[in-house]
């Protein structure tokens, strides 16, 4: 398992919370140091590492698709105290995470809530079936345990945190399954329609959600995150649109035809790295779209002839 000091440093950052001091010099340490140690035990990181890296950049990026194909975990997985599943279209491309402990993901999911939802607390109402390998359905468990209000506790008008995939949201419309939320509420966005459903630009969709559900448009927010990372990135309500990245994660956007960095503002391929996935790959290279601007991530969809795949996805 990794040294306690590096895990305790790691966390201290996370604790930090989002608007903590994104200190580079710090991040750089502490990647570098944890690329070692997963490098040393984990044989297809290994292998995509060509030479020692002497900035957190150079850490070399392990795609998604690979979690599906190979074990990516720098400890023995028989040791794993869960094992997280995304929604591949078969068995065979299911990606695996497997986590030796929690703790840097909980934390990390917490911190994202506490800065998006701030001292609220809310009825949590969820648009899909709970499955037990899902990280999501593990994140929202414990947001409605620090953030919910017990049932006796909710009145009729209590504020609600609505949450579900585009596509559930797309399904609740289109089947009348939909009512007002109280003045307060957040509706929260999870991802996309992996193919479940008509795909609406998420521009109609949020003004759909915000006509059927009676609720403005500025509190319609999203959460990025999947099967493959520990840190899900939000936006805030009443802010400014485009993912809060925080001082333990940075990213690139890259040339999906040869992974050079592309210039600020321009799209290109999306490579997270994330200090808290200790038991895997600190670089995930996505399938996924986006640029960043003002500091914050925007999606623009999937690259072409990538798998439809991803935890907001239900089985």
């Amino acid at each position: 398992m990794l040294s306690n000091k590096l895990l305790d440093r790691i966390l201290a950052l996370i604790r930090q919370g989002h608007d903590g001091v994104s200190d580079n010099d710090l991040f750089n340490e502490l990647a570098l140091s944890l690329h070692t140690f997963q490098a040393a035990r984990c044989k297809p990181i290994a292998r995509l590492s060509q030479k020692k890296p002497c900035d957190w950049r150079e850490i070399p990026l392990v795609p998604v698709s690979l979690f599906s194909s190979n074990v990516i975990a720098s400890f023995d997985v028989k040791n794993a105290i869960r094992v997280f599943e995304s929604s591949g279209t078969t068995r065979n491309n299911v990606g695996r995470h497997y986590f030796e402990t929690l703790q840097l993901y909980e934390a990390a999911s917490l911190q994202a809530a506490d800065w998006a939802l701030g001292e609220n607390r809310f009825k949590i109402i969820s648009l899909w079936e709970k499955r037990d390998n899902s990280s999501l359905a593990c994140m929202i468990d414990w947001i409605s345990e620090k953030f919910g209000k017990a049932e006796f506790e909710c009145e009729k008008d209590s504020q609600v945190l609505l949450i579900g995939a585009a596509f559930n949201y797309v399904e609740a419309i289109e089947k009348n399954q939909v009512f007002r939320l109280p003045k307060g509420s957040i509706a929260i966005e999870t991802g996309g329609y992996k193919g479940r459903t008509r795909e609406i630009p998420k521009d109609e969709l949020y003004i759909m959600i915000s006509e059927k559900f009676s609720i403005p448009v500025s509190r319609i927010i999203s959460e990025y995150g999947m099967c493959e990372l520990s840190s899900p990135l939000w936006e805030k309500p009443e802010e400014m649109r485009g993912f809060k990245i925080p001082p333990w994660v940075r990213i690139r956007i890259l040339n999906p035809e040869n992974l050079f960095d592309v210039d600020e503002g321009n799209i290109g391929a999306i490579a997270i790295y994330d200090l808290a996935n200790v038991g895997s790959s600190i670089g995930i290279l996505t399938a996924d779209l986006g640029y960043i601007k003002e500091g914050r991530l925007h999606l623009k969809g999937r690259i072409k002839s990538a798998p439809i795949k991803g935890c907001s996805t239900t089985v």
